[in-house]
């Protein structure tokens, strides 16, 4: 019986100072059976030099190019491409650890899943690699309410079936600029999905790269809030509230920040709600008087992320 293929699809736009780190950690995988397209985003540096030359010496990596659009149609291009039969994604600047997939198609195997996604960590450099095991339990209400409050779980985290993928007809939103990989697991946990976690092994690396969009908390803040805003208007009524909760839980968090950090310039982004039709003003002003329950939200995350992790 032949053993599953793993189609690993990595965006790359001007990411030649890493991809070749990237790829080398893709190499490692105790785990043969992959392959993986580059899709080069009209990079304008020299990651195509060095995709290319990697792929002169290891048939598995192939390479293809497009006009710059973005990473979520990139991954879309990435998704026409592949022939494997599961789907891993991972940013050009990321790293995997060597036994990812072979403990993630063994557990997916053996359980018929749909998703499976590890715990991970953070670095800056591929030299100093400390493990600081960070997950989550996801479900709907969590991505709707929590996400972005504390945690979050990179994509390359995750592994999908690509049966599931491609008969439910998921892929990135390419109208939706930032938050596009939260608005995939929306997408994904939207679905009648059979998942789990790899709960205390941590199988992806997240860059802290100091160029990328969530580089710094500004960043963050307003990517949020513009995802939030857009989001809303494609939820259900009973999801709104939900939505309307971790807007509110969202507004905590820029508020306590600005007065911790004095980052007087993040208040700047609080006009969206105010230049983005009456409804937005609405979703505003309803997430103001949710401000008391969650208020709990933050909470929590202050005893879990500062008491409990100093005990």
């Amino acid at each position: 019986m032949l053993e599953p293929k793993v189609s690993v699809i990595i965006p790359c736009y001007n990411q030649g100072d890493y991809i070749g780190e990237t790829l080398q950690s893709l190499q490692s995988q105790y785990y043969s059976n992959w392959e993986c397209v580059v899709i080069d985003d009209g990079s304008t540096d020299n990651t195509v030099a060095v995709v290319d030359d990697f792929c002169q010496k290891d048939s598995r990596i192939l390479l293809f190019s497009k006009s710059n659009g973005g990473s979520a149609s990139a991954r879309n291009f990435g998704l026409t491409k592949v022939s494997g039969d599961y789907i891993q994604f991972l940013d050009a600047d990321d790293l995997l650890d060597e036994l990812k997939f072979a403990k993630q198609i063994e557990i997916m195997e053996c359980n018929q899943l749909d998703v499976s996604y590890t715990d991970y960590s953070f670095f800056v450099s591929q030299n100093t690699l400390v493990p600081h095991i960070r997950g989550a339990n996801l479900s709907k209400f969590v991505l709707l309410t929590l996400w972005g409050l504390g945690f979050s779980v990179p994509s390359h985290a995750f592994m999908y079936r690509t049966n599931f993928i491609k008969q439910n007809q998921i892929g990135y939103d390419e109208t939706v600029k930032q938050r596009e990989d939260w608005n995939f697991h929306l997408t994904v946990f939207n679905k009648t999905v059979k998942y789990s976690r790899l709960k205390g092994y941590l199988g992806a690396w997240y860059r802290q790269n100091p160029t990328g969009k969530t580089s710094s908390y500004l960043k963050m803040q307003e990517g949020n809030f513009r995802f939030l805003i857009l989001k809303r208007c494609n939820l259900s009524f009973t999801k709104q509230i939900l939505w309307t909760l971790r807007l509110s839980a969202e507004l905590w968090q820029w508020f306590l920040r600005i007065v911790k950090y004095r980052e007087l310039q993040n208040a700047k982004f609080i006009r969206l709600f105010f230049t983005n039709g009456f409804s937005t003003l609405l979703f505003f002003i309803v997430a103001l008087l949710f401000l008391p329950l969650s208020s709990l939200i933050i909470i929590r995350r202050f005893i879990k992320e500062y008491i409990c992790s100093e005990n």
